[in-house]
């Protein structure tokens, strides 16, 4: 596809762009370390998983901030 200015655009039929392949990426890692975490006992690895899963979530809202807000 191109505009009438000669710039060119993917589409997604031809190739996922950047930023919806690293957000599909952090949000499938959440959703693993949230599974991890409720199947783990130990209390030490619960909280390193936790805090996994949080910086996942600080990362995601961060991004969808910087996208959505310019």
């Amino acid at each position: 596809m191109f505009t009438c200015h000669v710039d060119f655009f993917a589409t997604t039929t031809k190739r996922k762009g950047l930023l919806p392949t690293v957000l599909e990426d952090l949000i499938s890692a959440r959703k693993r370390a949230k599974a991890d975490l409720k199947k783990e006992t130990d209390p030490f690895k619960r909280a390193v998983l936790d805090g996994r899963q949080l910086a996942l979530k600080v990362s995601l809202i961060g991004l969808s901030v910087c996208l959505f807000h310019f």
